[in-house]
């Protein structure tokens, strides 16, 4: 395998044996009116210096090429490298307990690319906080982004990997307040369904189970509600009254601002004096993002107030494959 550093180190090592001869000339010239045991003596070291630059060329030949190839390996999306890694990262999961007052942080659009950074920092900040997470992950070209596969598989074991649509798309007649799925028909949904969690396995780990769909825009056909079901999808969180719809968001689309974290807790505080166990907060890493797409430090504030508000309460953070496993939901009158 040729590699930048393998050319430099052979273009290293054709330099250093040509100055090598060159200067063995030169002094087997200058030193040839001297007494001969100093002719030889003169060219013992000249070989010596000679054989020893020659091992040193080999071996940085082959230590750079070494580690040019480690370094591709580790990053390439199909290495054996990261297959191994994937094999032997240990994910040590948090304590969850459910209770009669359940949250739930739901991330969409964690996808390759685009706040991929601030989707990492919101994830790990729960983590720290001891609090799972759900990622609603846009699965198009997910395995690009190295840094954002390597996180989400370091952290399976916390981090619920659900899908968000197929690409978040609909073409170029695309209407928001339709979303990918709004329209969509059954066998347009199964191909895009099935496409979408092949590429999340390929690139995070085939190990890892997607039983949740957050369709885009909060919306999806029944044809594509019944292709879910067919699928044996668990959870299905939208807009609306069902179990799993969220309850509350961190961003008010009417006036475009941010929904400070004491008004998200109350309406959670709503939700749980409706006698429902469980409040979805719907998040976006662009809420929190400024106009160049960087993280807004005074906007990011207003998250982190409202991990430390959650974990001040006598409130359980949970994920939808926590939940679905026990018999605190109900189907919401009206759904």
């Amino acid at each position: 395998m040729f590699s930048p550093t393998l050319g430099i180190s052979l273009i290293a090592s054709l330099i250093i044996v040509g100055v090598s001869l060159v200067v063995r000339r030169v002094r087997s010239w200058w030193l040839s009116d001297y007494p001969r045991h100093q002719q030889i003596v003169a060219g013992k070291l000249i070989t010596r210096v000679l054989a020893v630059s020659l091992v040193c060329a080999v071996g940085a030949l082959y230590i750079t090429t070494f580690l040019f190839a480690l370094l591709y390996a580790s990053y390439h999306q199909s290495s054996n490298v990261l297959a191994f890694e994937q094999r032997t990262t240990s994910c040590t999961p948090l304590t969850v307990e459910s209770s009669n007052r359940n949250v739930i942080l739901r991330l969409d659009d964690v996808q390759a690319g685009a706040w991929a950074d601030i989707s990492i920092r919101i994830m790990l900040d729960a983590l720290q906080n001891g609090m799972p997470i759900v990622a609603g992950v846009i699965p198009k070209d997910i395995g690009t982004d190295h840094v954002l596969q390597r996180f989400l598989w370091k952290q399976h074991c916390n981090v619920e990997v659900a899908l968000h649509g197929y690409d978040h798309a609909g073409g170029s007649d695309y209407d928001e307040a339709i979303g990918e799925f709004g329209e969509i028909d059954a066998v347009s949904a199964e191909q895009k369904i099935r496409t979408g969690v092949a590429e999340i396995h390929r690139a995070v780990g085939t190990p890892i189970p997607i039983t949740t769909f957050i369709p885009p825009q909060n919306n999806i056909s029944p044809a594509g509600a019944a292709v879910l079901e067919q699928m044996n999808f668990d959870v299905l969180s939208k807009s609306g009254i069902g179990p799993y719809d969220y309850d509350a968001k961190t961003w008010n689309y009417e006036e475009d601002t941010l929904i400070r974290a004491v008004s998200i807790m109350e309406k959670c505080d709503e939700t749980f004096a409706k006698g429902d166990p469980l409040c979805v907060i719907m998040l976006h890493p662009q809420d929190f993002a400024a106009q160049d797409g960087t993280l807004d430090v005074e906007l990011y504030r207003e998250y982190q107030t409202l991990l430390t508000l959650l974990s001040l309460t006598n409130t359980s953070v949970v994920r939808f494959s926590d939940v679905t496993k026990t018999n605190l939901l109900f189907d919401k009158v009206g759904e």
